[in-house]
């Protein structure tokens, strides 16, 4: 599937990952889901302020601007993973997918790609 893997301090990267372990194998951890929009979702390492992962201002900027929830002053930390929720018949079916096209768009757009929002 196509997801979009923002690790902290460096540009959205566009990724191919396994469906089978591809997100948990990127993230090297436990997984905790963060619903972004109605059609995509992220991934965190679950443990990650556990074992002092380094904050990741853009995925942290990036859930304030779409009001994923995080509470105050909270930040996410190290790798941020982004996956689409709809399969290509547009249903939602309980598995990751490729994210989708106008988020891909929007996130790696020039003021991205310069670390920006």
């Amino acid at each position: 599937m196509k997801a979009i893997v923002i690790k902290p301090g460096e540009k959205p990267e566009i990724k191919e990952l396994d469906a089978d372990g591809g997100i948990k194998a990127e993230l090297g951890g436990w997984l905790e889901g963060l619903r972004f929009t109605d059609n995509s979702y992220a991934f965190i390492d679950e443990e990650g302020k556990e074992k002092g992962l380094p904050i990741n201002e853009l995925a942290t900027q990036l859930c304030t601007k779409y009001g994923v929830g995080l509470p105050a002053n909270d930040c996410i930390v190290g790798t941020f993973i982004l996956v689409g929720t709809l399969n290509e018949q547009g249903e939602a079916d309980g598995d990751e997918h490729d994210v989708p096209d106008l988020i891909l768009e929007q996130i790696t757009a020039t003021e991205w790609r310069q670390g920006k929002l």
